[in-house]
């Protein structure tokens, strides 16, 4: 049986001015009739436009990917430069949602990506690794790769860390176990300079908290699905498979988030989702 996914792309990957704002769909993917506007892996498991080829990648990211399989579909993705270092990645299984934070239906999912790591080239590749799903197991398909363009310029942006890690983490399981509403950690902070991908100036709140992120790594994937301006307070969701120890790490970045989008102009509060 031959399966098909089909891609619909913002665009060609241009960037949103914030990862939790949803933009027009640009274009509709193409009908599987069309065979020169559509990129395919070996037995066509699994097929993008053909618009992807060569486009420029920079932070943030925005692509939907449609399925159209009976099966249940899994796809991992990544972004790589020429000497194989992994810029972004991520599955379809940590994207549940909309930009909105709707559930999709089972048939769609959106890549969104606000933080990107500083290409070394400016040729890079697209990977798409689709499995398909049933009650048998998990069935590797045939790999698509794309050959992208990267943009090489970069961005610094800066977080707050703890001065002293262990006091801090002591901080975080004190409140935790009293169960305090507020956590007011008296371990200084400190500013630690993070250099990424070129990233527009809507999508500095967004990439800065997942930077926190990736500073503080947690059980399983933590991600920043979604950062909404109103007026002076960033809304901010993060989300993550992981089930043990959540309060505890929820805890810990939360605060650094809070502190660190606080240093942004014209944030005034901050509201962890």
């Amino acid at each position: 049986m031959r399966w098909l996914v089909r891609a619909l792309v913002w665009t060609s990957l241009l960037s949103i001015s914030a990862i939790g704002h949803q933009p027009a769909i640009a274009q509709q993917a193409p009908s599987s009739a069309d065979q020169s506007n559509r990129l395919c892996n070996a037995d066509e498991t699994f097929c993008v436009p053909k618009s992807l080829e060569h486009a420029m990648i920079s932070a943030p990211i925005a692509l939907v990917v449609e399925f159209t399989a009976a099966q249940k579909v899994d796809v991992q993705w990544e972004v790589r430069d020429a000497t194989d270092k992994t810029l972004a990645s991520g599955s379809s299984r940590e994207a549940d949602t909309d930009a909105s934070g709707a559930p999709l239906s089972s048939k769609a999912f959106i890549i969104r990506e606000c933080l990107l790591q500083v290409a070394a080239t400016r040729q890079g590749t697209l990977v798409f690794t689709p499995s398909a799903i049933d009650s048998s197991g998990k069935k590797e398909l045939a790999k698509l790769e794309i050959p992208v363009e990267l943009n090489t310029e970069t961005t610094t942006l800066t977080i707050l860390v703890p001065e002293d890690m262990d006091k801090y983490v002591g901080e975080v399981h004190a409140s935790v176990d009293s169960g305090d509403e507020v956590f007011s950690p008296k371990t200084p902070l400190v500013p630690q300079s993070v250099t990424v991908m070129k990233t527009e100036s809507g999508a500095i709140p967004a990439a800065t908290a997942e930077a926190v992120l990736l500073r503080w790594p947690g059980q399983g994937p933590w991600r920043v699905s979604g950062v909404h301006l109103d007026g002076g307070v960033a809304h901010v969701k993060i989300s993550s498979a992981a089930t043990e120890s959540v309060s505890y790490y929820a805890t810990a970045v939360s605060y650094l988030i809070q502190m660190s989008l606080l240093r942004l102009p014209g944030i005034q509060q901050v509201a962890i989702e």
